[in-house]
């Protein structure tokens, strides 16, 4: 990963965990003809303006003037150890703009260390360095300086001076399609080993060829390009094709690697790449007796002495092509009791069994010798008929481009994969060493209303389907997992619609149990989801004139009639509220004209200017004009035409907000908007007003629309705001037994659109609610019909690990929490998650600092006294200035006793000595 991109990641982070406001600007664009930089910078992953030196983060979406970059931002540097520097800039080189520049010099003054250089056209200011591991001290800067940039930018009245939301997701969108789209140019090459040296046809078949020697084009060979591995010697030929996955770097091989040396003799470190097997052909080698004659062999430059050479894409292909294919056998596997491993065996690419008494399975040659051998090692009486069977068909009878599918228990299936390598004993593993590669296709959770075999390892292929859809039992579960619309429905029907609100106190990890419990539930990646579910969701966020462009650049010039019957047209129309989608697109036609348009009287029009209208009444898409405004179309129907689902990406069913006083019923189900330019057409342009659909509308709309996934909506802090206005007449719709295709479906007309609208039985409601700001008891009554509640109170167990210098966190925050609910009540007790990442006795004093003390000071509405009940007297000052009155105060006021806190950076003040009294240790008892 470019360190552009782990800047990339630090920042999104940032903003979805500190502050939703914070908007920065990515890369807008970047020439795929990059000689430097082949393939452009977008592919080696410099999501910044920048080089490899350094990237400019700008907050400000002014022009830089004669500097290349954005007027304000901060500056980043890559050190030693993923460490970075950091610095903030001014700057506007060749600005003329008097008021601009103003802003620019106002703005610098709020920075006390700033400097300028000599023209006063740049100013800059260090802020430290940071490492990708602990970025805290950005986050500090960003926390205290954003805000001053953000009030600055609104005072001064310069227009578009900061970025908005939709100008930051608009980039973020583009930054995510030219991240795929834009790749770096793949080279081929050939791999080549001596039989005599290292027996390649053995590294292979055990799954253990990872890595190769680079002797030449070392600056050449890089992530993603394809290999052809080329063997010498008598049965010199192709014995597998596969792909580089690390820059070349200098490193040792792997102890299993080395035991396939002729000589064993130690290897050091060399120049390597490491390489996945794409095609495993060891067992039917291509040999170069079969390929020499081939002209597009002509020129081949294997066998030649050496170990790297280059390839062509034409050879590649070619032999990729001749790769023989066998019969499949299909095997439904549980990695671990209740599938425990899974996780980890998918990251490594591996199956594998236990049974590791057995020792290397490779030395059983049958069945009773594996008997005998569990007998020997686990003892037992009965025929033991599962685990020989299990250890058996592992080690002896799967072979390489078998399936195996994922299971959980009786019920679920987890995802499949393609073997492909022979059967391995891994001494390096502590457990689960018999083992074989596997590459997995899919990673999920796909619940079954069959049962499913028990034993860990069984061969289903031809085990018979009950469904008269499927020929073959194995055949019915691929189709669940990869999408089969009938499968998906009957399960879909099995699962109730959860609505559950999660409460307690501050810090009980409640909002942690969203991210880290939930969201998954609602995640698809990219590979499960079929062709045609993946068009739909692409164009479910494409907006009239985005299809309409799509539908011309496929027809050519047409009619109207034409371009409503066209697939993106048509798709649109179904996934859309639009009343007449004639008068739809009659509108987007005419407001995306070119102004030069003769046969189009429309003055309302808005970019992007890309449509014209013939004298035959037909309608055209200008190439050039779309090529300059918006080339990304081109882009995305190739996306869809040649549907690659990527591995690495994944797909979010399911929306996170957060509740608060200004948030209203049109934020969530629908209200009326002003139209700003480049919307879509509607009927009420002309009013300057549209009804726009809501968070929660929009996502129960492509639920109805994906009945065979689930969908989630997470609402942080559901108490803040006034939720009988936010969800309105939806109340009653959101009840299980109201729900569409439930048994008392309801319907209801909404009051803006006037639209029929019922919420989908695959859409699960999730809240969180913190009850120190208002309890369970105090909700609307109807909301607290329609939802289940779980607490969550705060876990001391999980701080009982943790000693800081004597002090052990979980009886620390048990002493506090006890004292509190003694003075105030349960729901005012403080959570353990502000706990959690205490290493150090300055982390224990920032804690309560920053987070216990402010909470204390709100639960007792000032009342030190009672402050001091809980953690005691230490933390305050002892001897104050005693208060002098205007007038003798003796006969009218009673001096009460007055609370100041010591100043915790001071060197008086010991945290350690403090949570000692708090919890009455002595130091004799210590």
């Amino acid at each position: 990963m470019h360190f552009h991109q782990t800047i990339h990641k630090l920042l999104l982070s940032y903003r979805e965990k500190h502050n939703q406001n914070f908007n920065f600007l990515v890369r807008q664009r970047a020439s795929t003809n990059d000689k430097k930089y082949p393939g452009g910078k977008f592919a080696h992953g410099m999501v910044f303006q920048g080089t490899d030196d350094y990237c400019f983060v700008a907050l400000s979406d002014k022009s830089g003037g004669a500097n290349s970059t954005k007027s304000i931002g901060i500056v980043i540097r890559p050190l030693q150890n993923n460490t970075y520097s950091a610095h903030f800039e001014i700057v506007f080189p060749g600005i003329e703009d008097p008021e601009i520049i103003a802003f620019y010099k106002e703005l610098a003054t709020k920075f006390t260390e700033i400097k300028w250089d000599k023209k006063g056209e740049r100013a800059w200011l260090h802020i430290g360095e940071f490492s990708e591991d602990s970025p805290t001290l950005l986050y500090n800067w960003l926390d205290e300086n954003y805000p001053i940039l953000k009030e600055s930018a609104l005072k001064s009245g310069i227009d578009d001076i900061l970025p908005n939301d939709e100008r930051f997701e608009q980039l973020q969108d583009n930054l995510a399609k030219r991240l795929k789209s834009d790749k770096k140019p793949i080279n081929y090459w050939i791999f080549q080993g001596n039989s005599k040296i290292y027996n390649i046809t053995k590294a292979l078949k055990a799954g253990h060829l990872k890595s190769w020697k680079v002797a030449a084009h070392k600056e050449k060979i890089k992530v993603g390009d394809q290999i052809i591995v080329w063997q010498t010697g008598n049965r010199a030929g192709c014995y597998a094709l596969a792909e580089v996955t690390s820059e070349v770097g200098t490193f040792e091989e792997e102890e299993y690697e080395q035991q396939y040396y002729i000589n064993s003799e130690e290897t050091p470190p060399t120049h390597r790449v490491k390489i996945i097997i794409t095609k495993y052909l060891a067992d039917d080698p291509i040999l170069w007796e079969e390929i020499k004659n081939n002209p597009l062999f002509s020129s081949f430059n294997g066998g030649t002495q050496g170990t790297n050479f280059s390839a062509t894409e034409k050879e590649f292909k070619a032999l990729l092509g001749m790769t023989k294919t066998t019969d499949i056998n299909y095997w439904i596997y549980s990695p671990g009791r209740n599938a425990e491993h899974w996780n980890s065996f998918y990251e490594e690419g591996i199956m594998a069994i236990g049974w590791d008494e057995l020792g290397d399975l490779s030395q059983y040659e049958t069945r009773d010798d594996i008997y005998s051998a569990l007998q020997e090692n686990y003892g037992g009486e009965g025929s033991k008929k599962n685990n020989v069977t299990a250890n058996f068909e592992f080690s002896r009878e799967i072979k390489i481009g078998d399936v195996v599918i994922v299971k959980k228990g009786r019920n679920e299936l987890l995802g499949y994969g393609i073997v492909t390598s022979d059967y391995f004993h891994n001494n390096s593993k502590k457990t689960y060493k018999s083992s074989r590669s596997v590459d997995w296709k899919i990673n999920g959770s796909w619940k079954t209303n069959r049962s499913l075999v028990l034993k860990t390892l069984t061969n289903i292929t031809n085990y018979k389907s009950d469904d008269d859809d499927y020929e073959f039992f194995y055949q019915r579960l691929m189709g669940l997992m990869q999408g089969d619309e009938k499968q998906i429905e009957i399960m879909q029907k099995l699962k109730l619609p959860t609505n559950q609100i999660l409460f307690g106190p501050p810090g009980t990890g409640k909002t942690y149990f969203l991210k880290e419990q939930l969201f998954d539930q609602y995640t698809l990646k990219e590979t499960s989801i079929s062709h045609e579910k993946y068009s739909e969701k692409i164009v479910s966020d494409l907006t009239w004139w985005q299809v309409t462009t799509l539908a011309l650049l496929e027809i050519g010039t047409a009619s109207v009639n034409e371009i409503l019957e066209n697939r993106w047209v048509a798709k649109k129309a179904s996934l859309s509220e639009s009343k007449n989608v004639r008068a739809t697109l009659w509108g987007t036609l005419q407001i995306h004209t070119i102004a030069e348009s003769k046969n189009v009287a429309y003055t309302q029009r808005t970019a992007p200017f890309i449509f014209d209208k013939t004298q035959e009444k037909t309608w055209k898409l200008l190439s050039t004009e779309l090529d300059e405004q918006a080339p990304e179309l081109r882009e995305i129907k190739d996306s869809v035409d040649n549907y690659n689902p990527d591995p690495d990406k994944i797909i979010k069913n399911y929306d996170f907000v957060t509740f608060h006083q200004s948030f209203a019923y049109e934020d969530f189900i629908e209200g009326i908007k002003p139209i700003l330019p480049e919307n879509e057409a509607e009927e009420s342009i002309d009013l300057g007003y549209k009804i726009e659909d809501g968070v929660f509308k929009k996502l129960c709309l492509k639920a109805k629309n994906d009945p065979n996934n689930r969908y989630a909506i997470f609402i942080d802090e559901i108490n803040r705001g006034n939720v009988s206005a936010i969800f309105g007449e939806l109340i009653t719709l959101i009840e299980i037994d109201k729900r569409t295709g439930a048994k008392n479906e309801l319907s209801i007309k909404l009051p803006y659109s006037k639209e029929l609208f019922s919420v989908p039985s695959n859409i699960d409601i999730y809240g969180t609610m913190n009850t120190a700001d208002r309890s369970v008891e105090a909700l609307d009554t109807a909301l607290r019909r329609r939802f289940s509640f779980k607490e969550m109170m705060p876990n001391p167990e999980l701080l009982s690990d943790i000693d800081i210098e004597g002090i052990n966190l979980a009886e620390l925050l048990t002493t506090i929490n006890e004292r509190i609910e003694v003075l105030v009540d349960r729901d005012h007790t403080i959570g353990h998650s502000y706990f959690l990442n205490v290493e150090s006795k300055e982390d224990l004093k920032n804690v309560f600092m920053d987070k216990v003390i402010p909470l204390l000071q709100e639960y007792f509405f000032g009342d030190y006294s009672k402050m001091e009940l809980v953690i005691g007297s230490y933390f305050f000052k002892k001897e104050l200035p005693k208060v002098t009155f205007a007038v003798n105060n003796q006969e009218y006021y009673e001096e009460r006793k007055r609370y100041v806190f010591k100043d915790f950076d001071s060197s008086d003040f010991d945290i350690i000595t403090a949570l000692k009294a708090l919890l009455l240790i002595t130091e004799e008892a210590s």
